[in-house]
């Protein structure tokens, strides 16, 4: 009879009240719509257009610049994580949200869960066996606790209430199954972190505002001046300015005027280390990088990712400076024989330049002449045990080999041009053009790439 008496009050608890005036656990609290608040760590609450993400050291959101008319200006921006107050953030964060649930689906899911639990009481008074009473009533309190924690603690004390008779009429089944042990059964309660107060959207004033707020800790130069031109143009609707406006267009000046002296500083920063690196001059380059550290600390306030990227490229620039230098020291060091080899070449090269035109001739199948095709294999006879007898410097090996390639080539064009005019073979011809194109082709790369060894390596 206890237990029955005892269900009978947890079914009278459980039925939802008809005339019951809203709580503001119920809904009263502002809806701030899709504005949510990204805390500040100075206690400052910046509105933004839907939820916040966390990636890596930052705090990304879009910032509401306006009251959410037509002239709202919407502006992704990222934040250093150690600027924002986190725990407040994500409380308020659950705030809103259990404000909108309480506006909107609190009461049609409350009652249905009392409609749950009613039927789960009936459920139970038709159970005879006490053992299984008693289990049914505790899984029809672990729902009842479920739900509060599932639905953002929507009617917490209303909960906490009914967990509290469910208490009462478990305790006396187990004194009908002869149970005597006691528990202690947490129950559903006000959460340990309570939500933020939920804020109305914020007005055009404090939209601009809270703008300039952002300002003041983004530490993106892209992001603090998308926001000041929103600001700007949100500032233009103002009723009765108190100079909110011309407090923006100060910011606006002075943040261009940062920006110009930072993009000064970068060029000659940049400049300089790019001297360094056509000079091989480690120390410049060092030196350059050192000075760029320290007079970022005050030229590129507030410009973390932009000084990173210009360290990281003057870093880059000190590594090619040094490949340079040891280019530059090699050059200095194999020089002589470069030199050398040159001269050693030039008469063969001479020798070479003169049958070009009849590997030309050959190429572009128009001649030439028989004596001259044989002035020209006698010319590369001649040629050929010249520039084999050189022993190339280590800097100048493949440059040797395609001269060598070439002279190889040009000898074959003209053995084929001769068989072609003896036997009036036609393939022969095309086999000969070819060989000729590859031979001047050859040639001429080669002596590109030998003047430019024989002159200090440019930075590539």
């Amino acid at each position: 009879m206890l237990a029955t008496s005892a269900i009978s009050l947890v079914r009278v608890a459980a039925e939802p009240a008809q005339t019951q005036s809203p709580s503001l656990e119920q809904g009263t609290a502002p809806d701030p719509g899709p504005i949510f608040r990204v805390f500040l760590t100075n206690g400052t609450a910046l509105a933004s257009y839907g939820e916040y993400a966390v990636v890596d050291d930052r705090v990304i959101f879009t910032l509401v610049v306006g009251d959410g008319g037509l002239k709202t200006q919407y502006q992704l921006i990222s934040l250093p994580a150690t600027t924002v107050d986190l725990p407040r953030t994500l409380r308020y964060r659950d705030g809103v949200r259990a404000a909108r649930y309480a506006g909107t689906r609190g009461e049609t899911d409350y009652a249905a869960m009392t409609a749950e639990v009613e039927r789960s009481l009936d459920e139970l008074m038709k159970i005879a066996d006490p053992k299984v009473r008693l289990a049914a009533a505790e899984e029809a309190k672990r729902r009842l606790l479920a739900w509060s924690q599932q639905h953002y603690n929507y009617r917490a004390k209303d909960i906490q209430e009914l967990a509290g008779l469910f208490d009462d009429v478990i305790s006396q089944l187990r004194v009908a199954t002869g149970e005597a042990r006691m528990t202690m059964d947490l129950v559903a309660g006000p959460p340990a972190d309570r939500p933020e107060p939920v804020k109305a959207a914020p007005t055009l004033r404090e939209s601009i505002e809270l703008a300039l707020a952002a300002v003041a800790v983004a530490d993106v130069s892209s992001d603090r001046a998308a926001i000041l031109r929103a600001a700007s143009a949100a500032s233009s609707a103002l009723v009765n300015d108190d100079n909110l406006s011309g407090i923006v267009a100060r910011r606006m000046e002075e943040e261009q005027a940062a920006e110009r002296a930072w993009a000064a500083f970068r060029a000659g920063a940049l400049e300089r280390a790019e001297l360094a690196l056509v000079r091989g001059d480690v120390a410049l380059a060092a030196s350059v990088k050192a000075e760029a550290e320290a007079k970022s600390r005050t030229v590129g306030i507030g410009r973390v990712e932009e000084q990173r990227a210009l360290l990281a490229d003057l870093d880059n620039i000190g590594d090619q400076t040094r490949v340079q230098r040891a280019a530059l020291d090699r050059y200095a060091m194999m020089r002589p024989q470069l030199l050398a080899y040159e001269r050693e070449l030039r008469p063969a090269l001479s020798s070479l330049d003169g049958t070009v035109p009849v590997l030309q001739a050959i190429r572009d199948m128009k001649g030439p002449d028989f004596n001259k095709l044989e002035r020209a294999v006698s010319t590369l006879s001649r040629v050929m045990p010249r520039i084999s007898a050189l022993t190339p410097p280590e800097g100048l090996v493949d440059v040797h080999a395609t001269f060598v390639s070439a002279v190889h080539l040009a000898q074959e064009a003209c053995r084929r041009r001769r068989l072609a005019l003896v036997t009036n073979d036609s393939r022969l011809g095309n086999e000969a053009a070819a060989s000729a194109a590859g031979a001047t082709m050859l040639v001429e790369q080669a002596r590109l790439n030998l003047v430019a060894r024989l002159y200090p390596p440019k930075v590539r």
